[in-house]
């Protein structure tokens, strides 16, 4: 069984940031999820969305405040290319109070409890999602980063650790230390990425579980004031209460998507993918609930 898991809101923001918002979302979307279909022919495939606000914006108040806001038109496009997307057997997926990383982290973690689990692919440009490539079964696909660029867009953890030098499992330690500006998270004043690898190097050197609260208490890590909220900011959730939306009726996507042509040419690509959906669909929620 192949998985696609893609991070709805990083594909969706960058769309509209890539196009200034003058290409239509829906269509644009759509052809996104072909063409990743066409490249990886999956069993199954699932868009994470945000949970609006997460339990990260209680923890800090400035928690990704530097993004800017989506214009309405296009937040309302995006919602619209969820249905779409329903329609043609592409799972929808939430979880109320967290964010669509927790949710792929979550997704990926239980698709190894099935017994047939080949790959999990994820689909995304946000690094965070590295976290997952600890899983055997697991890779990013990733175009446009740094390190996507050194293996051809496909990461999985053997790839990561010949980019870092340490195993994924730790990278929640690296962003920790060296912070992450896209979610407005400073990190630690005085160590940056080179300094952040030679610590955690070290860590793995002597064998040490890659855990925050046990390094900062034993004094392997600096510990600043703000250590706790820090902790849980970077380290992503493997078991978000995952809620899971399929299927919509073709009179209501018919309403959404005013180039018909457009809609068969979609459902000629995804034919094949759409009949069997379902039935992977059932397996999968077999481990999430």
């Amino acid at each position: 069984m192949r998985v696609l898991i893609c991070d709805g809101d990083n594909k969706g923001y960058s769309f509209v940031h890539a196009t200034q918002g003058n290409s239509p979302i829906i269509p644009g979307l759509m052809s996104m999820m072909c063409k990743l279909y066409r490249t990886f022919r999956p069993d199954l495939i699932i868009v994470a969305w945000e949970g609006h606000f997460s339990f990260r914006h209680k923890l800090v108040d400035d928690y990704k405040a530097d993004r800017g806001i989506m214009q309405d038109k296009d937040f309302k496009a995006i919602v619209k290319a969820r249905n779409v997307m329903r329609h043609f057997g592409i799972v929808q997926a939430f979880a109320h109070g967290f964010e669509a990383d927790d949710v792929i982290m979550t997704l990926a973690e239980r698709c190894g409890w099935l017994e047939d689990i080949e790959r999990v692919i994820i689909s995304t440009e946000d690094k965070d999602l590295y976290q997952c490539l600890h899983l055997p079964y697991a890779c990013v696909e990733s175009q446009k980063t740094k390190v996507g660029k050194t293996c051809n867009g496909i990461i999985d953890g053997i790839a990561f650790q010949n980019y870092f030098g340490f195993p994924p499992e730790y990278f929640h330690i690296y962003q920790y230390l060296v912070g992450d500006k896209c979610d407005n998270i400073s990190g630690i004043k005085g160590i940056g990425p080179k300094k952040a690898t030679n610590i955690i190097k070290e860590f793995v050197k002597h064998d040490f579980a890659p855990d925050i609260d046990l390094l900062v208490n034993q004094g392997h890590l600096p510990a600043v004031e703000s250590h706790i909220p820090l902790k849980d900011l970077v380290r992503l959730v493997d078991n978000a209460p995952v809620r899971l939306f399929n299927g919509i009726e073709e009179r209501v996507v018919l309403r959404l998507v005013k180039d018909v042509d457009e809609l068969a040419r979609m459902g000629r690509i995804l034919m094949d993918y759409k009949q069997n959906a379902s039935r992977y669909l059932d397996i999968l929620k077999t481990v999430l609930e």
